[in-house]
């Protein structure tokens, strides 16, 4: 059909689809012909692009930004915004490639969830937003650069207050808390520095984190996400089902801290 515009506005989300077909199979979708099933819905995904595409939401046209949006009950992509002003298919992909820092988006992962799952921590346990300091004698901050005192785990977290996240870190065994981020899908990196108790590592991608999140919306069960769900190859009818696997990675009860808080 000819349009004015040279991109599909489904484009993000073929790119998403195709990059993970040739990771999946080693096929590329524009040389092999082949039927794929998505799992887009065509709601979201619009609402993605009017979101991406309204300049409004954003300073200039330099600024870039990823969108991910998973379903929160089969774990599978609904909508990928894969970046601003973008001319072609398959360029940089800001919701599945960038790797950045998460901040306080990871204190459910690294700080709160673990502390849940491996003591008898619970969302009115007190914890102390007072002056303090990393293991090697580094002040550590919160934004405001003040101290609230006694509060409770719930507090701290709506609040997202540094200090009792980095408390509530050092309370857990590294190889636990190591264990528990990495089945949420989260890559810290070589090393778990107590940095990380605050997001700073590098790092994780909008998708990585929409998946992450809805294991807590599950009940403590993680589905790797995925974009599809079958592929047909046209020139043999062959079929090629993708392999969804739910695990268990934390126990109901976190879940319903971390989902309460």
């Amino acid at each position: 059909n000819k349009t004015k515009s040279s991109s599909n506005q489904y484009q993000d989300f073929i790119d998403t689809v195709v990059e993970n077909v040739i990771d999946d199979t080693g096929l590329n979708p524009y040389n092999t012909p082949m039927v794929i099933y998505s799992t887009m819905s065509s709601t979201v995904q619009s609402a993605i692009n009017d979101v991406m595409n309204d300049k409004n939401n954003f300073k200039d046209d330099v600024i870039q930004t990823g969108i991910a949006i998973t379903d929160s009950t089969s774990g599978s992509v609904l909508g990928i915004g894969a970046g601003r002003n973008k001319t072609g298919a398959r360029q940089f992909n800001y919701a599945t490639m960038i790797q950045k820092h998460p901040g306080s988006a990871i204190k459910p992962f690294m700080d709160y969830g673990p502390l849940f799952e491996y003591s008898d921590a619970n969302p009115n346990t007190i914890l102390y937003d007072t002056p303090y300091t990393y293991s090697n004698g580094t002040p550590i901050y919160d934004a405001d650069r003040t101290y609230k005192g006694a509060m409770t785990i719930k507090e701290a977290l709506a609040q997202s207050r540094n200090i009792p996240a980095l408390k509530a870190f050092q309370q857990v065994p590294k190889n636990k808390i190591s264990d528990y981020v990495h089945s949420f899908g989260i890559d810290y990196g070589d090393t778990l520095y107590e940095s990380s108790s605050i997001g700073g590592f590098n790092g994780v991608s909008p998708l990585e984190m929409s998946a992450a999140y809805g294991a807590y919306a599950r009940g403590g069960y993680y589905i790797a996400p995925y974009s599809y769900t079958k592929i047909i190859y046209r020139a043999t009818n062959e079929e090629y089902n993708k392999n969804i696997k739910k695990i268990k990675v934390c126990s109901e009860q976190t879940a319903k801290y971390i989902n309460d808080i």
